[in-house]
C-alpha cells in the first residue's frame, strides 16, 4: 500500500492544517448530538499531530524518547506506544509501494513477541513500551530491509504527549500567560477527556476551532 500523497497525510504541516479545515468544513455541514461530543476528541488529536511534526522538523528541539513519571512506583518508565499507531508510522512513512498494513502488524507483533527483545508488549492492551532507543532502532530494521532513521524519529516523537495545556505551555510564548486564554484551552483539554472516559458530552463551542489555529500560529512563530 503506497503512503498518501505529499500534503494528504497528517506527517506533514500541511496535512495537519487540511486535517482541522476539513474536520471543521463536515462540522458545519454536519452538527448531530455524535458529531459535537466527537469534536474536542478529533480537535486534541490534531494538535498532538502537530506538535508532533513539529517536533519531527526539529522545531521544538532535540527528538528523544520520552519517558513519565510513574506516580505510584515513584519511577520514570517508557511510555507506551499501541500497535496501531506503529502499523501507522511505516504505512505512511516506509518508501516502499505495495506493503499490505497486515504485513506490518505482523512484523510488529513478531519482534514484540520475541522475549530476547527489550521491550513490554502487553497483549491485553496491544501497546508495547521501549526501555531504550536502541530497542526501537532494532525494531525499525525488523521490519525494514534496512534501518530508517526518519521512521525511527517518527516514534520517538509519539512517546511525547499533548494532551494537556500543561506539555504543550512551554512552546506557545506567552499565549497562556493570560488566565481567560489558558482557561479557553483547560475546556478544550477537559471536555475531551470527559467525551473519552464518560458518557458525558458538552454542548460544541464553534470558538474551540479558532484556539486550535491561534495555537498553530503562535507556535510556529516562537519555533521558526
Amino acid at each position: 500500500m503506497a503512503p498518501p500523497l505529499a500534503g494528504q497525510t497528517a506527517y506533514t504541516l500541511a496535512g495537519v492544517f487540511n486535517e482541522l479545515a476539513r474536520f471543521k468544513k463536515s462540522i458545519d455541514n454536519n452538527t448531530t448530538h455524535e458529531c459535537e461530543n466527537y469534536v474536542p476528541i478529533r480537535l486534541v488529536t490534531i494538535i498532538e499531530q502537530f506538535f508532533r511534526v513539529m517536533m519531527k522538523l526539529g522545531r521544538l528541539g532535540r527528538i528523544t524518547v520520552r519517558k513519565q513519571k510513574d506516580l505510584k512506583k515513584k519511577v520514570w518508565v517508557p511510555k507506551a506506544i499501541s500497535i496501531t499507531t506503529l502499523v501507522d508510522i511505516f504505512v505512511h512513512n516506509d518508501t516502499r509501494k505495495m506493503i499490505e498494513t497486515e504485513d506490518y502488524e505482523e512484523f510488529i507483533t513478531q519482534f514484540c513477541d520475541d522475549q530476547s527483545n527489550n521491550c513490554e508488549f502487553n497483549t491485553m492492551t496491544y501497546n508495547v513500551e521501549f526501555n531504550d532507543e536502541t530497542e526501537i532502532k532494532k525494531l525499525v530494521e525488523y521490519v525494514l530491509p534496512s534501518y530508517d532513521h526518519d521512521i525511527f524519529e517518527w516514534i520517538a516523537v509519539h512517546t511525547h504527549s499533548f494532551q494537556s495545556p500543561q506539555a504543550i505551555k512551554q512552546y506557545a510564548g506567552t499565549l497562556f500567560d493570560d488566565d481567560a486564554t489558558a482557561e479557553k484551552y483547560s475546556q478544550l483539554f477537559d471536555t475531551r477527556h470527559i467525551a473519552v472516559h464518560t458518557f458525558n458530552g458538552k454542548p460544541l463551542d464553534p470558538n474551540w476551532f479558532n484556539l486550535v489555529s491561534d495555537l498553530f500560529v503562535v507556535v510556529e512563530k516562537e519555533h521558526p
